[in-house]
């Protein structure tokens, strides 16, 4: 039996889903814990409902899920997170850690038809709405102390457009607030002059001028992210054009790639952020969380808005990483300058592969992954968890210890090579495997 059989991997799965839903990793208010080394860590995973909640679900843990779904309600009685971040005694919550807990709402909805918490779901993106003031972009940061929301955009909530178009088919509302969203997103000074999205945008004409008057502060507001801020973005303009055929979303989606390709590529791949928009991308910069999520993206609207180029561009950055790639244990370095990887990275780089090889019809990219999965299991994995970090060279353990919320996207790896299918042939498939 190879490590690869359908047995080794359904094998490797169940083991996972009985570690997630032990007591070795449930806190007593029925959440998962973030970190486990040796003992849990008293915090919670509930603004990542949405990276573990689907997969314990489609791996038959739905009987979990349901008390779970139970003990969310219970945590979060008004559809808002519990903060878990205070300093100087003041709590803070932020808009961007509901967007994966709404995406676990929803997914739960989808996948086990329940309607249960249909309401609740609702009225927790409601309650966003409110909170954090979304519409003509958002207030990111909200105190509950002071009931007072800064005015200031991360623009990771573009993801927000992609939840308002899925919430939509529950209530007609939500699609004119994705619409809103959307256009005050590309209405940005910023991004009509650059094509891409600074990371956090001023909503204030007071905060506005003080950033003038303060270089720390104005220089936080040239800062330039690829991921998540300006991918997030992207996949939520590409879910918009999906569902609405829209020409405006479909060139603000193109002039949105050729403004990341522009931005963050050394020409041989990306940087995962700039200082400013001025700077030139430097290569020993370059970092394999900006380029999967990239090259995913990229064959999505290859895919749906039948944009050629961007097969070129995916085909150009994967083959700088196969490069990369190690012979020795298959696995992916983290950027161009470090012996070691990551966990996460490499369950979101085996998707972009597979994604890559369906549309490009090659298959050295999906033997790619499958390279990346064997060196997973084979040096990643223990009897407890699966290790952060690991030397792609010798295979020697890098960094320890069991990060719950990358265990549970390992699963979405497993989940692909266990269904065998072509990942857009299948809608729901195809949302459960999205970068999350």
């Amino acid at each position: 039996m190879t490590s690869l059989s359908l047995e080794n991997l359904k094998s490797s799965a169940q083991e996972i889903v009985g570690w997630l839903t032990s007591p070795r990793f449930v806190l007593e208010n029925g959440m998962l814990s973030c970190v486990v080394n040796g003992k849990k860590s008293p915090y919670h995973l509930l603004p990542d409902l949405g990276d573990y909640l689907p997969f314990l679900i489609i791996f038959n843990a739905e009987e979990f899920a349901k008390q779970h779904m139970k003990d969310v309600v219970k945590l979060s009685p008004d559809g808002l997170v519990p903060t878990q971040i205070e300093k100087q005694g003041l709590k803070t919550l932020t808009s961007y850690e509901h967007t994966d807990f709404l995406l676990g709402l929803l997914d739960y909805y989808d996948l086990t038809g329940d309607k249960t918490y249909l309401p609740y779901t609702l009225t927790a993106a409601k309650k966003c709405i409110k909170t954090f003031k979304i519409g003509r972009l958002s207030r990111s940061y909200y105190s509950p102390q002071l009931h007072f929301s800064l005015p200031i955009c991360d623009t990771r909530d573009g993801m927000f457009i992609e939840l308002f178009n899925r919430l939509s088919k529950f209530d007609e509302n939500f699609k004119q607030k994705s619409l809103q969203l959307f256009q005050s997103f590309i209405a940005n000074k910023f991004f009509q002059k650059y094509s891409v999205f600074p990371e956090f945008i001023l909503t204030s004409p007071l905060i506005k001028a003080a950033s003038l008057i303060s270089k720390k502060l104005n220089k936080r507001f040239k800062h330039v992210v690829a991921t998540k801020n300006n991918t997030n973005t992207l996949f939520s303009f590409i879910d918009l054009y999906k569902k609405t055929e829209r020409e405006d979303v479909a060139s603000a989606t193109i002039k949105l790639i050729n403004g990341i390709q522009k931005q963050f590529s050394t020409g041989q791949a990306l940087v995962r952020y700039k200082d400013k928009i001025t700077d030139k991308p430097k290569t020993n910069e370059i970092d394999l969380g900006a380029n999967f999520a990239f090259i995913d993206a990229l064959c999505d609207s290859y895919q749906f808005l039948k944009y050629d180029k961007a097969k070129n561009m995916a085909v150009n950055i994967a083959d700088y990483w196969l490069e990369q790639q190690s012979v020795i244990t298959g696995l992916f370095p983290l950027t161009s300058y470090v012996v070691y990887d990551d966990l996460d990275c490499q369950t979101d780089m085996m998707i972009a592969l597979i994604k890559l090889s369906e549309i490009s019809g090659d298959r050295k990219y999906y033997q790619a992954a499958e390279k990346c999965l064997e060196g997973v299991l084979k040096y990643h994995r223990t009897p407890d968890g699966y290790y952060l970090s690991i030397n792609i060279y010798n295979g020697q353990v890098v960094r320890k210890g069991y990060k719950t919320k990358f265990i549970a996207l390992f699963l979405k790896a497993l989940y692909c090579f266990i269904q065998q299918k072509p990942i857009y042939s299948d809608e729901e498939f195809f949302e459960l495997l999205k970068d999350r």
